[in-house]
């Protein structure tokens, strides 16, 4: 009786639990999209104090010209400096929107951002 009590109680356990991890992984899903989206608006005001701050060091940049490693702070600061310029963005510049953002969690402490702007 004990264990067909178990059995009928076990799935009802399990169950129980999704709606709390669902609501984590959303919460998380939010402060992620939102720290993108924060990063977004610090690119737009060429606030480059505020763009160093959502990295860690060292850090690495995939371009088409090559990747390019920078060490630190400063060195991302110079970086930005140059890629957030008139010349490489041009004078036209005003602001990116993203049409498509989508997390991809690797695991609990690393996600990936599936994003398309324009």
């Amino acid at each position: 009786m004990k264990n067909i009590l178990f059995l009928i109680l076990l799935p009802l356990l399990v169950f129980s639990q999704q709606p709390r991890n669902m609501k984590g992984v959303k919460k998380a899903d939010a402060r992620i999209i939102d720290l993108l989206e924060n990063y977004g608006k610090a690119y737009e005001y060429k606030d480059i104090e505020s763009i160093a701050s959502y990295f860690d060091y060292p850090t690495t940049f995939k371009a088409p010209i090559g990747n390019i490693i920078l060490k630190d702070k400063e060195e991302l600061i110079k970086f930005y400096k140059v890629a957030r310029s008139a010349e490489v963005v041009g004078d036209d510049y005003w602001y990116s929107l993203y049409k498509k953002i989508k997390p991809i969690w690797i695991n609990k402490d690393l996600c990936i951002m599936d994003a398309f702007y324009n």
